[in-house]
């Protein structure tokens, strides 16, 4: 059946026809997903370059799953748009949004491009608009596109619990549909995605779990054959399997696993003889040196690790131009145990919601922080400025009080933090009783 739709739409690319384009269509259909995996660039160029008529009634099909069996996407079409060069995929993304106005597959294409343009916080707008679990799985991209791993982690189990429901489901009616490569690949993802989360915020014991739990689906020859395909194939193979290697092996020696990274290291020795540093991570590995002593080389090539700060660092190094920074420097501070604010704080987290860079899907907006005071339970929304800001902030910030104490169902009060405040910005603050308003100031002296 490959071979044929390979033969038919070559004959489609030279002779158009409508009645060809039907024939391709219905081979199309019939052929297994799976056929679709591994093509060679000349198979590829077969599904680029065709007459927009034949995306627009591919168009029609996605649409149609899109809106009523989301899970389709792993199923059909996932692979399909990876097929897809650039060029294509934004003919074909643009014909279905024309015809998919007004439903969840709109959202769905819409989520998408903004994701292809790197524009993840528009992105999240449009999956969270969405009511099905499949959403939850491009909002943890989007999350994890904005660093904001906490959030990626929520959204990312979510969908897995979902997702396996699924599976379980169609499993009584279809024999081994678990084992078919359409259902694992989104889960391997997931699992990897969640085990490079868990190592950035430092919960090396979950991220260990996540890995092999990838590891089960496809083991490290898999990996290693996806990686040499990748780089076969255009794609930045060697970074994506550093990143992940570097991540497992920096779990496995935070958690004191030194035979399962003996395991590990040997196999990258055998496969990458000319590589030094796993070479010599081998031989420490061996050496079984005391624990953490050198998990900083293996973390260090793949992200600077965060140090305890304070204001004085701050005052010395000028860093507070951006208001990203200064929401580190209170995270920072809630972690280490410190008063923020003149409250006890911490960082508000139940199923769906980590505090910090979260999304408000009523109102369209991205709140800073979410705290609550231990003390009294008390949710406060703090809205961060790095310099000034007018009676605008007030606005922006009572709309989030709004639309996420009718989420939370709880009374939420609001804080206003800033370098600068002006008078008309002073005033507003007044004459509200659920905000507060608390700048910061930095003294530079000059010693003699």
């Amino acid at each position: 059946m490959k071979e044929k739709l390979f033969y038919l739409l070559q004959e489609l690319k030279d002779n158009f026809s409508e009645e060809l384009l039907e024939e391709v269509l219905q081979c199309h259909e019939e052929l297994e997903s799976d056929d679709l995996y591994g093509l060679s660039k000349k198979e590829k160029d077969l599904f680029n370059g065709q007459n927009p008529m034949f995306y627009q009634k591919l168009g029609e099909i996605f649409i149609s799953d899109m809106n009523d069996a989301p899970w389709m996407y792993f199923l059909c079409w996932e692979n399909q748009l990876e097929i897809f060069s650039d060029d294509t995929k934004s003919i074909f993304l643009k014909l279905a949004l024309e015809l998919a106005e007004g439903t969840d597959a709109a959202d769905y294409i819409n989520g998408l491009n903004e994701l292809n343009e790197l524009r993840p916080e528009i992105a999240l707008f449009y999956f969270n608009r969405i009511d099905h679990y499949v959403s939850c799985y491009f909002i943890s991209m989007c999350y994890l596109e904005l660093d904001n791993y906490e959030n990626c982690i929520k959204n990312s189990e979510l969908f897995l619990d979902y997702f396996q429901e699924m599976i379980n489901e169609v499993n009584e009616q279809a024999d081994d549909f678990e084992h078919h490569p359409d259902i694992l690949i989104p889960k391997w993802n997931v699992f990897l995605d969640l085990g490079y989360c868990n190592c950035r915020i430092g919960d090396y014991s979950k991220a260990k779990i996540n890995y092999e739990k990838a590891f089960e689906i496809f083991d490290l020859e898999d990996c290693y054959g996806i990686h040499k395909y990748s780089n076969e194939n255009g794609y930045n193979g060697d970074e994506d399997f550093e990143i992940l290697i570097n991540n497992y092996l920096a779990a496995l020696e935070k958690t004191g696993s030194y035979t399962k990274g003996i395991e590990v290291l040997e196999f990258l020795v055998a496969k990458q003889p000319e590589d030094n540093y796993y070479q010599a991570l081998l031989t420490k590995f061996k050496e079984n040196i005391t624990k953490h002593a050198f998990a900083d080389q293996i973390i260090s090539k793949i992200f600077k690790p965060k140090t305890p700060f304070g204001i004085d660092k701050f005052e010395a190094t000028k860093l507070i131009s951006k208001e990203k920074i200064l929401e580190d420097m209170i995270v920072e501070q809630i972690k280490y145990g410190f008063m923020v604010l003149g409250k006890c704080l911490e960082i508000y987290q139940d199923k769906e919601i980590y505090g910090r860079q979260y999304y408000i899907a009523s109102v369209n907006g991205i709140l800073d922080l979410l705290l609550i005071d231990k003390s009294d339970n008390t949710l406060y929304i703090v809205e961060l400025k790095r310099n000034e800001a007018g009676t605008e902030v007030v606005d922006q910030i009572e709309k989030y009080i709004v639309g996420l104490s009718a989420q939370l169902e709880r009374k939420i009060k609001g804080i206003i933090c800033l370098h600068r405040p002006d008078e008309d910005l002073k005033r507003a603050v007044r004459n509200k009783t659920d905000i507060e308003l608390f700048t910061y100031h930095f003294d530079f002296k000059k010693e003699d």
